[in-house]
């Protein structure tokens, strides 16, 4: 059913909904990915997100929204009365609002929301590469992933923007283009994520290897 949010993707960023203990896709007793997973969102600022909910009698998709603040849920609550947006099911607990809406009213939704744009050609099942690469990592070299995509930053992604323009600044280019914080995203941007899982398995594998 999540499938449907693929539709959206290259036009606002779509995430995997991983396991809340694990921080990984839910997995079967032999550590695969368990099979019919597809539950996807939209990935909005301030932990914001917008959920496939279903569809009403006529076959419209219906979607969720999911805000984990009870002010920011309120607000937003506020604009959609003020202009008269319809949305459905509307709850609040303690410190969540969730409601649904027609799909065909995205648009309105996502910019109240602040839905994310960047990185929206990455195909969410990407990440389950990343996930399947990183997952080596053993709970005690966690900095390891950190380390090693920085130095793809410095090393390899520098190198190759520098043959054109001598003075390009990673970080500088991460600020201009809003991506300091989403350093997966700025990867994709710049056409390189083949290139950075390719690396990331290397240096892990070589790093197990030298232990």
């Amino acid at each position: 059913m999540s499938h449907y949010l693929m539709k959206y993707k290259g036009t606002y960023r779509i995430l995997p909904e991983l396991d809340v203990d694990t921080h990984d896709f839910p997995r079967d007793a032999n550590g695969e990915i368990a099979d019919g997973y597809d539950d996807l969102y939209i990935s909005c600022y301030y932990g914001n997100k917008i959920f496939m909910y279903g569809h009403d009698v006529n076959k419209r998709a219906i979607l969720s929204a999911y805000i984990p603040s009870l002010g920011r849920g309120r607000n937003i609550k506020k604009v959609l009365d003020e202009k008269e947006i319809p949305y459905t099911d509307y709850i609040e607990t303690d410190s969540e609002v969730c409601f649904n809406f027609k799909a065909k009213h995205i648009e309105e939704f996502a910019k109240l929301l602040k839905a994310k744009t960047a990185g929206a050609d990455i195909s969410p099942f990407e990440i389950k590469r990343y996930k399947e690469i990183t997952n080596r990592v053993q709970k005690n070299d966690l900095l390891l992933i950190h380390k090693i995509t920085s130095d793809f930053l410095s090393v390899v992604l520098q190198k190759k923007y520098r043959k054109y323009d001598k003075k390009f600044d990673y970080k500088r280019d991460m600020k201009r283009l809003m991506l300091a914080r989403q350093i997966k995203e700025y990867i994709w941007t710049k056409e390189m994520w083949e290139e950075y899982l390719k690396y990331l398995n290397i240096e892990i594998t070589d790093f197990y290897k030298q232990g």
